[in-house]
């Protein structure tokens, strides 16, 4: 995308035709703010979710423990999850599996490349996507 607002509608309008369907999504953004950027869009599109950033990182268990769920839809900054497994809801990987979003690129390949194993672990269906524009600071 060429710009940072194209990108940001161009996935907000995917996250929402994933969670229409029912698959569980990961959103990973890059910072607090694009956190709660996300969240506001995703509140005023009716869609519940949670955050997961440097504000609440007390809950990042229960909250990484819920992602999985059928509809469930996270928000989170590039430190969540890492080395834990997510567990499909029941239902879950007949729909495809969870949808993992890149809102950006991070400052390491080896980032980008966890981002995207977080989907399709241990066998489960799931994808992946990233969405960048030439506005992005990576």
């Amino acid at each position: 995308y060429i710009t940072l607002p194209e990108k940001v509608y161009a996935s907000l309008e995917y996250i929402k035709q994933y969670h229409a369907k029912g698959n569980p999504l990961l959103v990973f953004v890059g910072s607090v703010e694009m956190s709660q950027l996300y969240s506001s869009l995703l509140f005023r599109e009716g869609i519940a979710h949670n955050v997961l950033n440097a504000n609440n990182a007390a809950r990042e268990a229960q909250i990484i423990s819920e992602s999985g769920q059928m509809g469930a839809v996270t928000v989170a900054t590039s430190m969540a999850g890492r080395g834990t497994d997510i567990k499909l809801g029941k239902g879950v990987a007949e729909l495809g599996g969870l949808i993992v979003i890149g809102t950006e690129r991070m400052e390491s390949q080896r980032i980008d490349l966890q981002i995207r194993g977080r989907s399709g672990r241990q066998g489960d269906p799931g994808m992946s996507k990233f969405f960048v524009s030439l506005e992005d600071d990576v």
